[in-house]
């Protein structure tokens, strides 16, 4: 009988551990930290964000769009924000004009490799001008 009463306890104390454990982790309210984020900062010459600009998060054969974006007021864009970010693996970060009168600046290039982490932000950053010489938003 002490054995029974042994056994009978250890399944308690194992079923109440279960039972805390799973009741714990009923929280859903925020993505639980499977995914990476990617922001990209489209900056002007004298420093100012610039609005409106599309930016696509490509797969590393830089055909494959896995998702796009549109710099907002202060120059930057989120990938995948309303999801909470994107899977975790390289990507490939293409500034692209959209009919804009804007290019690089000199010194700076397209298509930046950038690696999705779990639970981090990675910043990827552009500079350009207008095309003519004029600073955008001047």
């Amino acid at each position: 009988m002490h054995q029974t009463r042994s056994r009978a306890t250890r399944r308690l104390v194992l079923f109440s551990v279960a039972v805390l454990a799973l009741g714990s982790c009923t929280d859903f309210s925020s993505p639980p930290p499977s995914l990476g984020r990617v922001t990209v900062k489209v900056t002007a010459a004298n420093e100012t964000g610039v609005q409106g600009l599309p930016v696509d998060l490509l797969l590393p054969n830089k055909t494959t769009v896995w998702r796009a974006a549109l710099t907002t007021t202060d120059g930057t864009a989120e990938f995948a924000e309303a999801e909470g970010g994107v899977i975790p693996q390289n990507y490939i970060v293409r500034l692209t004009f959209g009919g804009k009168a804007y290019v690089l600046a000199a010194d700076d290039t397209n298509d930046k490799p950038v690696t999705a982490v779990i639970g981090a932000t990675q910043i990827v950053t552009f500079r350009i001008v207008r095309v003519g010489g004029t600073t955008p938003g001047t």
